[in-house]
């Protein structure tokens, strides 16, 4: 029998939490795989893994050399089985098991290609920090709508791409090559997978649902919150939006053609604010940071095209 959805949990260095994060994913009821990829772990990480493995027959687990989050996930969707597929931090749990069945049959009968919960924020110790607020203004429990809609409520908003609060249709990650994560670069990835996602095809359907599904455990050692992750974090963003460029240059060519022209002007024009975006990230939470050697590594990314780019979007002075 095919699971209705399969979850791909990275772990590394997650031996304290992979258990409440497995215990979570078990708690869903419905048929479902997990698929635990141990990238490199250096503590008990695998021990855990082991044991779970061995108790849960939906468990698959597979071990591989510290390759990055990018590689483990995508080797998850390559292997999916379920009908959607949903990416697990392994130090985060999800919240609010006993909807799923009805969000995965609401999603397969109103052929959703994408579910998005809500985000909760919690310290360390489960103290809770902040809950995220949805996109859209509506009544009841969820809301339909276009891609390219929900992709402009969020750069309204508070710009948080984060590819873990919810599940994606497997057969869209799976027939579009295209959509992976980048592999090698340890920071904003999210971003640049969910405009693939968004520009994959024109008619995407997105499912938000005013409930938290998920639960992320802020930690201050965690690889994005490390005390080098300042150097690695801009360099990482900065390559991230090379690729974002990439694609704006892309879909200007595309919306010059007649065959889904709104589609690829509407995709232009998001690309242009989610690049901008993205550079008032880099800036605001790594550049200001570094220090002049490594400002002075990291200036060539920052051309003049790209600083007359977001020019009318910037919020913030950019000074190198």
């Amino acid at each position: 029998m095919q699971p209705e959805i399969t979850f791909v949990v990275p772990a590394y260095n997650v031996a304290e939490y992979l258990p409440d994060c497995l215990e979570s994913l078990l708690a869903v009821p419905v048929a479902k795989e997990i698929i635990l990829i141990d990238d490199g772990s250096t503590d008990n990480t695998g021990e855990v893994a082991q044991h779970f493995f061995r108790l849960h027959d939906c468990i698959t687990l597979i071990r591989q050399h510290n390759q990055g989050v990018s590689a483990a996930r995508n080797r998850g969707i390559a292997l999916a089985r379920g009908r959607f597929v949903q990416f697990v931090d392994a130090d985060d749990i999800l919240r609010n098991q006993a909807h799923y069945p009805d969000w995965i049959e609401f999603a397969t009968q109103q052929k959703i290609d994408i579910v998005k919960t809500l985000i909760q924020w919690v310290k360390h110790n489960g103290e809770h920090l902040t809950t995220q607020s949805p996109y859209h203004q509506f009544n009841g429990e969820g809301y339909v709508s276009h891609g390219h809609d929900y992709w402009h409520q969020m750069l309204l908003g508070n710009w948080f791409p984060s590819a873990v609060n919810g599940f994606y249709r497997t057969q869209l990650l799976q027939q579009h090559d295209g959509l992976r994560f980048p592999e090698g670069l340890s920071h904003s990835e999210d971003a640049l997978f969910f405009a693939d996602v968004m520009c994959s095809q024109p008619d995407i359907r997105v499912l938000e649902i005013k409930q938290v599904g998920y639960v992320y455990r802020h930690r201050v050692n965690s690889a994005s919150h490390s005390l080098d992750s300042n150097m690695r974090g801009c360099v990482s963003t900065c390559e991230i939006v090379k690729l974002l460029w990439q694609r704006m240059e892309w879909a200007k060519q595309r919306a010059m053609q007649p065959e889904n022209q709104a589609h690829w002007q509407r995709m232009h024009k998001h690309l242009i604010s989610t690049i901008a975006v993205q550079v008032m990230v880099l800036y605001d939470r790594y550049y200001v940071y570094l220090n002049e050697t490594q400002k002075a590594s990291v200036r060539h990314y920052f051309t003049p095209e790209l600083l007359a780019l977001i020019q009318p979007f910037s919020k913030i002075d950019i000074i190198l």
